[in-house]
């Protein structure tokens, strides 16, 4: 079947002549390539051929008019990003490739519900950067419910309790009942935020029009388990984005925006700033991931490669640096031992790198305060805490009363900056732990520290502050402080410079996926303006969001006979006003007075990498690798209680029985996984080596050194079957559970490690001729 008046990214109803089956259009290649979509939203595999008793749309499509918009197909062996369409349902991935969009046909929507609606299925939302607006007055929906266009995006309903707050608590799920008033008009921007916040939701800035019912938010809950998008079926005007039934096409107003001016030229700056925000320990990124960001060792060539450009600069970093949060799968005796020699390596890399001081976090007192002190003792670059105080041990003599900092005055070039850290590193419970003591309150820190280092001197005055948004903006408002560096957050992705009442806040990212660079240019004692391409388009972003919103509008409008036409004219003068302002967005060619340029590089899978630091990972991989087999080698799995099963590896599967699945699996990423740590020297790694093996410490089945002498090595039939010992004896009388629960899958699936995984689009990949269907020939 051949359709090649479709474009890339539509979405037909009807095409395929199934009232109650949607279809996305994949970009062609040589031959005809399609995905079918079932009515229960399941993805099933990609074919190639197009076979017609596959109910396959299949789409050769000469051109791809929408790049970057069509299925997430990667795992079926097909490129993407997200599922878009000129009309109906829009997934708008602002450029980051991540997740399935699972459509499926459920019958008409319910009366009253609009003219078309999706609904949203999660026990957690989290899909990343997904633009989500929050419907006004609409007592006829209940809390789950999404809308297909509202300002062009897709509509979530907020449930509402007294006084219009927010009553979303942590986690989103679906409403079996019960509709509330949703939001009921009362809602102003501050009290959606603080309402949303709780659920991973964060604030647009832009505010709604007067007289609108939306709130803009943008979903932000990165550690999350991914969202599954499930689109009714006959959804009204889709089939003319597809095409007429005549097989012309609708012309629709464009959605391409003009080219993106080039940036401006700009002067040698003063002084360049470095910034490193929440490295959380990490060295690399986890391989899982299918297109791993950072690494410390592209970092440290980053930065050399911003030297090199001659330039004077600075390095600073805030948050927590040398542990994370992610716990590593075995807590017993000797655990923390590679964490904290992963920590100690980290201060080697940040003298290596010229780090001039940084401001720790909470979690890098995770392994204990003895450890702390010692890492910053080793320290050749001191560790800002104002307010805060450690004490030296017993054996410490000559040591200063409080081995912490609270200010640093560099000369950089030919401007002296002056360094103020303060962190909260209080736990949840408000308390520190034993040998750390807090002398003033973190504002008040602050506020010393500033005097203290204009006393002496001081041209230039930099913050690096671990704490909350709040905490970071009392901060900036402080009279003398010109930036703030903000670690803390829990957010992968680098924010924009935000204007803090006269100082500005950076922040750049978690986990080392990238480095931040300011260009300052000083030129007397006043504010600073922000001369950033990146402030620029992200302003063009918010524009033009709302130019595609009025597209959608006014090509909803268009054969309405109900519409007023001077609204249509209005409206249409509005839009080419907002398209000139968007051609008139860029930087001014030059800026009296002081300014700064924020830019964040990102570090790519192909990013340089410095050798010499390579080598010291290296090195501590191989150093952990020998001490675990060493002193884990005597640690063997628990037995199984008395009566229950124990692992048998998946060899023990096939045979007479299982033999197609067991081929199958071979050749699968799951049948791989142990060696892929192998060829890194990372087999006995405990950060790795649970979810590479089968049955790892659990009874009967594996630990870090003992795998059944290889048999459960690899991510095996049993990882998702449990233990089959009593099903290879008995397989009639003991069979294995089928249907898998989606939290076998997300302990090692996570967002930390698989930022793309769908349990329910991700689980059909796995079901294939041999493995959950029949194999060829039967």
């Amino acid at each position: 079947m051949h359709t090649g008046h479709l474009c890339v990214g539509e979405i037909c109803e009807g095409s395929i002549g199934a009232a109650s089956r949607l279809a996305v259009v994949l970009p062609g290649a040589e031959g005809p390539v399609g995905a079918a979509m079932t009515p229960r939203g399941l993805l099933t595999e990609a074919l190639a051929d197009g076979r017609e008793d596959r109910d396959v749309l299949v789409a050769h499509v000469a051109e791809d008019r929408s790049p970057g918009a069509f299925l997430e197909a990667r795992a079926a062996g097909l490129p993407g990003a997200f599922v878009q369409a000129r009309r109906g349902l829009a997934v708008e991935a602002s450029g980051l490739a991540a997740h399935f969009a699972i459509l499926g046909g459920f019958g008409d929507p319910p009366p009253g519900r609009g003219r078309a609606f999706v609904r949203l299925f999660a026990e957690r939302l989290a899909v990343v950067d997904v633009p989500v607006v929050v419907p006004g007055p609409a007592p006829d929906l209940c809390p789950g419910d999404v809308l297909r266009r509202v300002g062009g995006c897709l509509g979530l309903v907020v449930p509402a309790g007294p006084e219009g707050q927010n009553e979303a608590g942590s986690e989103w799920k679906e409403s079996t009942g019960g509709c509330h008033t949703v939001l009921e008009g009362r809602w102003d921007g501050q009290q959606a935020a603080i309402g949303a916040r709780s659920s991973g939701i964060q604030p647009d800035r832009r505010s709604p029009e007067a007289g609108a019912t939306t709130v803009a938010v943008r979903v932000k809950a990165t550690r999350i388990a991914t969202v599954l998008v499930l689109a009714m079926a006959a959804l009204a005007g889709l089939g003319a984005s597809c095409g007429d039934s005549d097989g012309t096409t609708t012309a629709s107003p464009t959605t391409n925006p003009p080219p993106t001016p080039a940036p401006i030229e700009r002067p040698e700056p003063t002084l360049r700033l470095l910034v490193i925000t929440d490295l959380e320990g990490y060295l690399a990124p986890c391989g899982c991931n299918a297109r791993p960001l950072g690494g410390i060792d592209r970092m440290a060539a980053k930065v050399a490669e911003v030297r090199g450009h001659g330039q004077p600069t600075l390095l600073v970093a805030a948050g927590d640096l040398f542990f994370g949060s992610e716990e590593h799968g075995f807590g017993g005796d000797g655990a923390e031992v590679q964490e904290i020699w992963k920590a100690e390596l980290l201060v080697d890399i940040f003298e290596e790198m010229g780090l001039a001081a940084a401001v720790p976090g909470a979690l890098d007192l995770s392994m204990g305060v003895d450890t702390f002190r010692s890492l910053v003792v080793a320290a050749d670059f001191p560790l800002l805490a104002g307010g805060l105080r450690l004490g030296p041990d017993a054996e410490m003599y000559d040591a200063p009363t409080n081995l912490l900092s609270e200010t640093l005055v560099r000369t950089v070039g030919d401007v002296k900056v002056g360094l103020v850290g303060v962190t909260s590193m209080e736990s949840l419970a408000g308390t520190l732990p034993d040998g750390v003591t807090r002398d003033s309150a973190l504002r008040d820190a602050a506020q010393a520290g500033v005097a203290a280092v204009r006393e002496e001197g001081a041209d230039l005055v930099v913050a690096l502050v671990r704490g909350t948004r709040r905490e970071a903006r009392q901060v900036g408002a402080l009279d003398g402080v010109d930036f703030v560096v903000q670690g803390g957050i829990d957010q992968a992705e680098a924010i924009p410079p935000v204007d803090a009442d006269g100082a500005f806040i950076f922040h750049s990212g978690r986990q080392g996926q990238g480095l931040l660079v300011v260009d300052i240019f000083k030129r007397d004692d006043g504010a600073y303006t922000d001369w950033s391409d990146w402030t620029t388009e992200v302003e063009r972003g918010r524009l033009e969001t709302r130019m595609e919103e009025l597209r959608t509008r006014l090509e909803d409008w268009a054969g309405d006979d109900s519409v007023d036409e001077n609204d249509v004219r209005t409206q249409r003068a509005r839009l080419e006003r907002m398209e000139t302002e968007r051609r008139g967005l860029r930087p001014p060619a030059t800026v009296p007075g002081n300014a700064f340029s924020a830019t964040w590089l990102e570090l790519p899978p192909d990013a340089s990498q410095a050798a010499p630091v390579t080598r010291m990972i290296d090195s501590y991989y191989r150093r952990v690798n020998e001490n675990n087999a060493r002193v884990f080698a005597d640690l063997v799995p628990e037995a199984p209680a008395e009566g229950q099963p124990h692992y048998v590896g998946s060899q023990a599967c096939g045979g007479d029985c299982h033999q197609g699945a067991v081929d199958w699996w071979t050749g699968h990423a799951h049948g791989r996984a142990y060696a892929t740590l192998t060829e890194l020297d990372k087999e006995f790694n405990l950060s790795c080596v649970g979810c590479h093996v089968t049955g790892y410490m659990k009874a009967g089945g594996s630990t870090v050194t003992h795998n059944l002498d290889g048999a459960l090595v690899n991510v095996g039939c049993e990882s998702c079957h449990g233990p089959g010992s009593d099903h290879v004896s008995a397989p009639e009388e003991a069979p294995l559970p089928r249907d898998i629960a989606e939290g076998v899958c997300v302990s090692c699936h996570n967002q930390e490690h698989s930022e793309r995984f769908v349990y329910d689009a991700f689980v059909q990949m796995l079901v294939v001729p041999g493995h959950g269907r029949p194999a060829a020939g039967q």
